[in-house]
């Protein structure tokens, strides 16, 4: 019994959570960024990595677009090279995110012996306009 209470009380407060997100949202749509929204938007993208899911949820309302999650990622980067860097540079920077894989010995029978390699960069620079 108790543990349904405490259950049931702590899934009614999520909810009040969640829905107080959502009226917020929907009185000024673009004056906010959600937490709950945000965080499931970088989540996806950190795990799946999909432009798409994360536009087509972004659409449906469950979490915030692929643009804003690119915002952040590249706030995070300025954000922890601020130490070694001149502060002059970065009001007109531009940050593009590159990657690539690799496949060595993929010709084989069994499939042992292979390497699959990415490797991912985020190269920055200084924009003239």
């Amino acid at each position: 019994m108790v543990k349904y209470i405490i259950n049931e009380k702590w899934y009614s407060e999520k909810k009040e959570d969640s829905n107080s997100e959502a009226e917020r949202i929907a009185a000024r749509p673009r004056s906010v960024i959600a937490p709950i929204l945000f965080g499931l938007g970088v989540e996806i993208d950190h795990v799946f990595g999909m432009k798409w899911l994360i536009n087509e949820l972004s659409r449906l309302g469950f979490c915030i677009s692929y643009d804003e999650v690119n915002r952040y990622r590249q706030s995070i980067i300025h954000s922890e090279g601020l130490k070694n860097l001149l502060a002059e540079y970065f009001p007109g920077t531009f940050t593009e995110w590159v990657a690539d894989n690799v496949d060595h010995n993929v010709a084989t029978l069994d499939g042992q012996g292979t390497f699959h390699g990415m490797g991912i960069i985020a190269v920055s620079i200084l924009s003239e306009r």
